[in-house]
């Protein structure tokens, strides 16, 4: 059980790095797309 504990903590830490990363990238995208549009 004690080595079973920290193997979770590490996917969901990974899993929640790996959602802020997609969230500032579609965050960046959807910044750049208004700013292409506030452009044309």
């Amino acid at each position: 059980m004690i080595v079973r504990s920290p193997a979770p903590k590490l996917s969901t830490t990974r899993r929640t790095a790996i959602g802020r990363i997609r969230l500032t990238l579609a965050v960046r995208h959807s910044a750049s797309a208004e700013m292409i549009t506030m452009a044309r």
